[in-house]
């Protein structure tokens, strides 16, 4: 359950992903990590992109407003943690769009290590990346170089579809378009309410318009 303040796109060589909480979804409360010891995740680049454009237009879509620090990254429509039962739902009518076998959620830790090492990542440096140090008396005494993470994970070779590149535009581009359509809205909706109140007041073939010097019904 990450929030849009846990991402760093600052950073180089790639940005970064605070992961310092975790969800009890039975006790519906945000707790300590297992390990409790926060950890920075190192985001591919072809994820900072997606995350980009959801910043940029996907969550003001769904939410209906521009992203806070504090909000959920994903959350539910009305703001919230998503539920799980669900997620698992929605994510298996997405495989089968897709013709992919269904998955659990946490399959994805695993097919990213999966993917990763079988793109010659090295599985110890990912073992930082994924779960964090393991407590023993060696990773007390290590941290390892951000550049050394993220050339790890910079190592998985995955890249969005050309199309999908073109319908994040796109999709930018509607955000915008929208913003601007609301903007003038606001805008026009005080001459619109003049005019058609003068429309009521003295009828549609009356009607001379706000800027005629000449009223009517003559005085």
């Amino acid at each position: 359950m990450r929030r849009f303040r846990d991402h760093d796109s600052s950073v180089a060589p790639l940005g970064k992903l605070l992961v310092s909480s975790a969800w009890d979804r039975r006790r519906k409360i945000e707790k300590a990590v297992k390990t409790e010891q926060p950890r920075e995740v190192p985001v591919h680049a072809t994820l900072a992109r997606l995350l980009a454009a959801w910043k940029l237009c996907g969550f003001a879509r769904m939410t209906g407003r521009a992203p806070r620090p504090d909000d959920l990254i994903v959350p539910s429509r009305k703001g919230k943690v998503r539920n799980i039962v669900l997620m698992l739902r929605r994510l298996h009518e997405d495989l089968d769009r897709l013709g992919m076998r269904r998955r659990r959620q946490y399959d994805a830790r695993r097919t990213f290590i999966s993917l990763a090492r079988g793109d010659g990542a090295s599985k110890d440096i990912l073992r930082w990346v994924t779960h964090g140090p393991t407590g023993d008396i060696v990773d007390d005494y290590t941290t390892l170089p951000w550049p050394a993470l993220c050339g790890e994970v910079a190592k998985l070779r995955i890249t969005l579809r050309e199309g999908s590149v073109i319908q994040l535009r796109q999709a930018a581009h509607a955000a915008n378009a929208e913003a601007l359509s609301a903007t003038s809205a606001a805008t026009d909706a005080p001459r619109q309410n003049k005019r058609a109140a003068s429309i009521a007041a003295y009828g549609p073939s009356e009607w001379r318009g706000v800027r005629d010097s000449n009223p009517w019904p003559p005085a």
